[in-house]
């Protein structure tokens, strides 16, 4: 489930990672009790921006079920997020 190559991008607010270019400088979509994100997704190609996430070792997955900590990508954003 984990993607081979890190996401494109990270959303400045919930630092939810995408894969798709599509939404970059888009706000985000997610919502939390109800409320949407005031977060944008930006560009994060670099890289060094990303790691392996050590909580599901990559897989996307923790326990059969999606991994929280990536959001089921693999990867865990390391960078700076761009406003």
């Amino acid at each position: 489930m984990g993607l081979v190559t890190p996401p494109i991008g990270i959303c400045t607010g919930c630092k939810t990672p995408i894969s798709n270019s599509i939404l970059i400088n888009e706000r985000c979509d997610r919502r939390f009790d109800g409320v949407r994100c005031n977060g944008t997704y930006r560009s994060a190609l670099d890289y060094a921006d990303w790691k392996r996430c050590p909580v599901c070792e990559g897989s996307g997955l923790r326990v059969k079920k999606r991994c929280e900590e990536c959001h089921g990508t693999g990867w865990q954003y390391v960078g700076k997020s761009r406003r």
